[in-house]
């Protein structure tokens, strides 16, 4: 994160809200990169409420991977031309929402890695 007075603040350093904020600035960047791409619901574990949902786009190389504690899921396990957002809204969560698709899910935490393997 950069402090106003241009220097760089470490992970370790941020109190909980600076991450936070940190996170939700780069979401809509990499969000975008993969918009149009192919989603679906990589994979689901009950014990620890965890979901994977994978963007693949035809002809590229690579993958968005979308990693939360899901609390709700709703939509369906796989869907096209997707253009997924993600938010944070007080008192509820994470939101990660596909509206033309249908599809949304409140969640504890996510994060967004890409070129997760197997790449395809």
């Amino acid at each position: 994160m950069l402090t106003p007075d241009g220097n760089m603040k470490p992970w370790h350093d941020m109190t909980a809200d600076e991450r936070q904020n940190d996170q939700m600035r780069h979401f809509p960047k990499m969000l975008g990169r993969w918009k149009g791409g192919y989603a679906r619901f990589w994979s689901y574990f009950v014990t620890h409420q965890s979901l994977k949902i994978r963007i693949e786009m035809a002809g590229v190389k690579g993958n968005l991977e979308i990693r939360c504690i899901a609390n709700h899921i709703c939509g369906p396990t796989f869907w096209e031309n997707s253009d997924v957002q993600i938010t944070l809204e007080p008192g509820l969560g994470y939101v990660i929402e596909d509206r033309a698709a249908g599809v949304r899910i409140i969640a504890d935490s996510v994060d967004l890695a890409e070129n997760v393997k197997p790449i395809y």
